[in-house]
């Protein structure tokens, strides 16, 4: 058990895993409505053929509180669930586009500074550039401590899966 919090709480960007169990699809479909809001998670799901949402039940949600997105591809006889980790997406696009914003800014004011630079002009808007590569590195480690900050959920959200599935499910 501490393992599955130690791996899921390391530096990664959103963890994933690939189990494969011999439950029909609809049954696990079926399995994920009938537990939501059930047990010690205080978690709810939101089911749509073939993919599952798992999220914390909104009076413990906060900024940082993850997602679990779940696929299940039905084969021969098994499904195979596949899960991914991160945040909500409110959180997701509001780090892209900081991270975006950055690299544009990092572009442009590196062809300016060094197009100056070339022509023999001062050009001290370079200047810019490591303040832009600290607010990157910033962005970063403000993302990891939010990671951290919603660890604790992360491991109710796999024991809930775990719970609805019936089996143990290794993260990769």
């Amino acid at each position: 058990m501490s393992y599955i919090y130690c791996y899921m709480t390391s530096f990664r960007f959103r963890p994933r895993f690939e189990h494969v169990t011999t439950r029909s699809s609809d049954e696990l479909e079926e399995a994920f409505r009938s537990q939501q809001g059930d047990g010690l998670c205080a978690c709810s799901a939101q089911v749509v053929q073939g993919h599952v949402v798992i999220k914390i039940n909104q009076e413990d949600r906060h900024y940082w509180s993850p997602q679990l997105n779940i696929n299940l591809e039905p084969g021969d006889g098994i499904t195979t669930i596949k899960g991914l980790y991160g945040p909500s997406p409110a959180v997701w696009g509001m780090f892209t586009l900081a991270y975006g914003a950055i690299a544009v800014l990092l572009l442009f004011i590196a062809i300016i500074g060094f197009s100056k630079k070339s022509l023999g002009m001062d050009a001290p808007i370079l200047w810019l550039l490591p303040i832009l590569a600290a607010a990157g590195i910033a962005l970063y480690v403000a993302s990891q401590l939010g990671q951290k900050f919603g660890a604790d959920q992360t491991y109710r959200l796999h024991h809930f899966l775990e719970d609805v599935v019936g089996e143990k499910i290794v993260i990769h």
